[in-house]
């Protein structure tokens, strides 16, 4: 909500002035060179301006401003100006401070990132200035969701005869994952219209049936931890971090110390007994070489990741990488900014990574560089297993925001346009809800649609790889078994 006061209003006669002013050396263009970018809007401008000589109480509309800017005004018609804007209590508003060539930059790249975009940090009101500091939410390339309320993303979808359509996307709120939601508090529009729940069979398939997630944990087994008698404690609180994780996901744990290679402690697996047994033989581990190879053990241990998902048959991959280290990187073999680098990789974009660290001589900086989505630093090791439960919490709440919907269309032929609306909150009587909302937009193409056979919402879905999701032409071979160090 906009919540900030008000600042003092400038002078009607001032305001006209600077006004025009602010249209002619920001929204026109005037470059550094001091030429204009187009008659038309020049002549547009003048237009305004004279309006505003008549109209000295009166401010320029959002009317006007898509006039000047013919860029803007076809993203702002995607949605509808009252949904795009924050608290905008029945008064124009202007854009201040801002030439068109920046205006444009930043649409630009917030439809390549498909995120939200915050247009201004000064904008001028009529009865008042007021500074607001979410202006507008411009939702592109279908994805739409209201100032306030739920961020609904599509991950992938797909259609297939006899008149099937899944589509699989996640729901938070705000930076929270949005967890729990029901068949009932979604509502399926295809072009505007409202799909009969009942005559659509609409249905919330568990998200397993086309996804899998994987968790590697990394352990740092360098001469600090081993010699110092740090091992017990780290085996206790990654046992207690894989009794939670394991739960819902595949998980493998690798140690590394100062050699070149991490080693595999236990490889990916859903079995309880085998984790366990892997895990209580680091207890004794001697390292192979007693500097700290941290940076390569992330880069590698991201490569073994994705070789691990590659393998899986389900369609959506997501992978997490846990990191644990006492220290910084002392072996020098992979420098910090290759590791940043890898960590950046597009393959890795549906990836998150965590770190805990423990102790005076782990940097914060290091750390967080690292965990992009979380980290935790603790000064001794009793402590240990509160921070591997606080990263474990947030890995289970992240697959909380995962729903798989399914439904069968009434379209038969021809390209659609479907609208996802997600509800959380309060039921009130008659079905409406106090909560929030948000929704999902995207098309999909039915030509040669319709029964027989029969439509079935219970089916499960064939999802096309997503790029930077595919998987590997050839299985690479398994990691070989960690040789004993005794």
């Amino acid at each position: 909500m906009c919540t900030l006061p008000a600042v003092s209003t400038l002078k009607a006669a001032h305001r006209v002035r600077h006004q025009r002013s602010i249209f002619a050396n920001h929204v026109l263009g005037h470059g550094a060179r001091g030429q204009m970018r187009d008659p038309q809007v020049v002549a547009h401008s003048r237009a305004v301006g004279r309006r505003q000589d008549q109209r000295s109480s009166s401010s320029i509309t959002w009317k006007d401003l898509v006039g000047l800017d013919p860029v803007l005004g076809k993203t702002l018609t995607k949605v509808a100006l009252k949904r795009s804007l924050c608290a905008l209590q029945a008064s124009p508003i202007i854009i201040r401070a801002m030439t068109m060539k920046l205006r444009h930059a930043i649409l630009l790249q917030t439809s390549r990132s498909r995120a939200r975009s915050f247009l201004s940090a000064w904008i001028w009101q009529q009865r008042g200035v007021r500074l607001c500091a979410s202006v507008m939410c411009l939702m592109l390339f279908g994805f739409t969701t209201g100032c306030g309320g739920l961020t609904v993303t599509r991950v992938n979808s797909a259609q297939e005869r006899p008149n099937n359509v899944w589509v699989f996307f996640t729901v938070k709120d705000g930076e929270q994952p949005v967890g729990g939601l029901q068949a009932e508090d979604f509502k399926i529009y295809e072009d505007g219209k409202l799909v009969s729940a009942f005559e659509s069979q609409q249905q919330i398939l568990n998200p397993e049936v086309a996804a899998v997630s994987y968790t590697l944990l990394l352990l740092d087994m360098s001469g600090s931890v081993t010699e110092s008698g740090g091992a017990n404690v780290l085996v206790d609180a990654a046992l207690q971090f894989i009794e939670r994780v394991g739960k819902s996901q595949k998980v493998a744990v690798y140690a590394f110390d100062g050699d070149k290679d991490i080693h595999p402690v236990v490889p990916f697996t859903e079995t309880k007994g085998s984790v366990e047994h892997g895990l209580e033989g680091l207890r004794k581990y001697k390292a192979v070489d007693p500097s700290t190879n941290l940076h390569g053990a992330v880069v590698e241990g991201l490569e073994t990741l994705k070789v691990n998902l590659n393998r899986d048959r389900k369609p959506l991959k997501f992978g997490t990488l846990v990191v644990f280290s006492d220290g910084t990187d002392r072996a020098a073999r992979v420098s910090e900014q290759d590791m940043n680098a890898a960590i950046d990789s597009e393959d890795y974009k549906n990836y998150e990574l965590f770190a805990v660290g423990v102790g005076g001589e782990m940097e914060e900086s290091t750390l967080s560089s690292i965990g992009r989505h979380g980290s935790e630093l603790v000064a001794d090791g009793e402590k240990l297993g509160q921070a591997f439960d606080r990263v474990a919490e947030r890995i289970e709440s992240h697959m909380k925001r995962f729903y798989l919907l399914s439904y069968c269309t009434p379209a038969r032929a021809g390209d659609h346009r479907v609208r996802i609306v997600a509800s959380s909150g309060t039921k009130k009587e008659g079905g409406s809800s106090s909560g929030k909302s948000g929704q999902l937009e995207y098309d999909f193409n039915a030509d040669n649609f319709g029964p027989p056979p029969r439509c079935d919402a219970t089916r499960k879905p064939k999802f096309k790889l997503e790029a930077g999701l595919e998987e590997v032409a050839e299985e690479p071979e398994a990691d070989p078994p960690a040789s004993s160090k005794k």
